[in-house]
C-alpha cells in the first residue's frame, strides 16, 4: 500500500483519492474505484491502473469516406479494398468482410453494455462483454475496445472475430480489409 500511495501521488492524487485507490487492495477481482485522473481496478494478483482518455468519438463513415485510415486517440483503423487473391487469413489485427453484404454507413465506437454480435461460426448472437471476458481481457482494458457495425448491426470487435453476416463466400466480389492497429 505505501508503494502504491507513492506511485499515486507522483501521478498527482493526493488526499481522499489516494485512499479511495487502495480500497480495492482487498476487494474481490472487478471492483473499481473513479478518480480524477483514471481508474484503479482490483484484478486476480494485484491492481491495475487505466489512464483516463479521453472518449473515442463516434465515427460514422459513408462509402465516399470509407476506404483510408482513421485515427481515433490511440486507435488507427486502416480500411482497404483488396482483391480475394490479396487475402492473408492468419494476419493478426486483420479482419476480411465482404463490402456487398454490409449496409452503409459504417459506425466505429467503443462498445457500450448490452451491445451483441453474432460470431462467425456460432449459433446465436453473443454479449460483447460475455466475449471480451472469455478473451480474459482486463477490466481497464475492456473499455477501450472498438466494434464496427451497420444498419444490421454490430459486424466486427476489435481483436476478435467479424459477424456472420458479413463473411466472405464463393461469390464475394468486393473486399473490405479491416486493420487495427494502435499509434
Amino acid at each position: 500500500p505505501v508503494f502504491v500511495m507513492h506511485i499515486l501521488q507522483e501521478w498527482g492524487l493526493h488526499g481522499h483519492e489516494v485512499e479511495a485507490c487502495l480500497g480495492p487492495i482487498h476487494s474481490q477481482t472487478g471492483k473499481w474505484v473513479q478518480t480524477s485522473i483514471g481508474r484503479m481496478y482490483k484484478i486476480t494478483d494485484g491492481l491495475e491502473w487505466q489512464e483516463q482518455k479521453a472518449s473515442f468519438t463516434e465515427l460514422k463513415l459513408e462509402e465516399e469516406a470509407l476506404v483510408g485510415t482513421h485515427v481515433r486517440g490511440k486507435d488507427i483503423i486502416n480500411l482497404e479494398l483488396v482483391e480475394k487473391g490479396e487475402i492473408v487469413i492468419e494476419e493478426e489485427g486483420v479482419h476480411y468482410v465482404d463490402l456487398e453484404k454490409v449496409r452503409l454507413p459504417i459506425n466505429i465506437r467503443t462498445w457500450k453494455e448490452g451491445d451483441k454480435m453474432k460470431p462467425l461460426g456460432m449459433n446465436g448472437k453473443r454479449n460483447i462483454s460475455d466475449i471480451l471476458n472469455g478473451m480474459k481481457v482486463s477490466p481497464a482494458s475492456k473499455s477501450s475496445y472498438v466494434v464496427l457495425e451497420d444498419q444490421k448491426g454490430i459486424f466486427l470487435l476489435q481483436d476478435y472475430r467479424i459477424s456472420e453476416h458479413v463473411k466472405l463466400s464463393q461469390s464475394s466480389r468486393v473486399v473490405l480489409k479491416i486493420v487495427f492497429e494502435e499509434a
